[in-house]
């Protein structure tokens, strides 16, 4: 029988009195950590598995069982030498520093390419001699859902041993808005929630995708436009992007915010559907083509969108209010006006 106090952590939680569905959500929280996308932090995560233990100690997630682990073969080759990694996160021009130092090194002007990349969640999907041989998102194996949506077959790649792409899943927001928005809190979750092996074939049509990375021993590439230039001649569905030359260490900021605002306009537009986390941005013309797949990650940046800060900014706080939530009193900081570039903040 739920006590009191833990029916009004379940209310304050969004579940009320459905263990189920505490029960498929910790499931859903466990696919993201098996993804290396976690929808919550380490504590937030901690407080639902306890709340679980204490309602349903039997309970298979409990023991993360949910999903089918990977099971590397001989067509994993290019994913265990070149996994993928996080990219390395932009928000203010002060952490341009990076950017800076390696275009200061080559001592050259350069090119960027910028790729607009969805929320979503990162995947890998497997070709041998042009036939869609297998798929997975961090250590889960999601082949089904990677055939259900890409092509099985790919003609120009036929006379290629291996080539791996790489890109984004997602959910529409239109198809999230008419579909799934009353079951799941956020894209993000319904996507991480569509990734498990128990889903039934009808909701795989829900899935899209955007890819950008496309890596294989049988063609050389010298940029990223390259191997978008290569994905789109398959007809594979690519991520917007853009390319701008002539950068240097003493116009990357003007660069970078050039690019902002361009993909700022796309987001405002009315042709994207989908949510993004922002722009991964890759410098051209640092490596050789030697070692150009080894360095991507060291030369790729994620920018973030919408305002950059320029400065620092502080407020006097002027009162504390507790305002009754379900259970407990919520502290909230009544702070003065913070006069900012853009405007008042209140």
């Amino acid at each position: 029988m739920i006590n009191k106090n833990t029916l009004d952590l379940l209310n304050k939680l969004g579940f009320g009195a459905d263990v189920d569905a505490l029960e498929l959500y910790v499931g859903t929280l466990n696919n993201s950590i098996k993804m290396r996308n976690p929808l919550v932090s380490d504590n937030e995560y901690i407080k639902y598995v306890s709340l679980l233990r204490e309602l349903k100690p039997d309970s298979n997630e409990l023991y993360n069982v949910d999903t089918e682990e990977l099971n590397f073969d001989q067509y994993d080759k290019i994913y265990l030498k070149y996994r993928v990694n996080k990219y390395t996160e932009v928000s203010e021009n002060s952490e341009l520093i990076r950017l800076k130092q390696i275009i200061a090194e080559v001592n050259k002007s350069i090119s960027m390419t910028a790729v607009l990349k969805p929320t979503g969640q990162q995947f890998r999907a497997v070709y041998v001699n042009g036939w869609l041989h297998k798929g997975s998102a961090g250590d889960i194996d999601i082949t089904r859902h990677i055939k259900s949506i890409l092509p099985t077959y790919i003609e120009d790649w036929r006379v290629m041993s291996l080539v791996e792409v790489r890109g984004d899943l997602y959910i529409s927001n239109d198809t999230y808005d008419k579909y799934l928005s009353k079951q799941y809190r956020s894209n993000k979750e319904a996507l991480i929630a569509l990734l498990s092996n128990n889903v039934v074939d009808s909701e795989l049509e829900y899935l899209s995708y955007q890819c950008y990375r496309v890596l294989t021993n049988d063609l050389l590439f010298e940029s990223v436009v390259d191997e978008i230039e290569t994905l789109e001649a398959t007809g594979l569905n690519i991520s917007e992007y853009a390319v701008i030359k002539n950068v240097n260490k003493l116009n990357i900021e003007a660069s970078i915010n050039k690019l902002i605002q361009y993909f700022e306009s796309i987001e405002k537009g009315d042709s994207l559907d989908y949510l993004t986390e922002g722009i991964i941005v890759t410098l051209n013309d640092i490596t050789s083509n030697n070692d150009y797949i080894s360095s991507y990650y060291n030369h790729t940046f994620l920018v973030k969108l919408g305002y950059w800060k320029q400065n620092k900014f502080k407020a006097e706080i002027k009162d504390i209010k507790f305002i009754h939530g379900i259970k407990y009193l919520e502290p909230y900081a009544i702070i003065d006006k913070v006069v900012t570039p853009i405007g008042i903040l209140d």
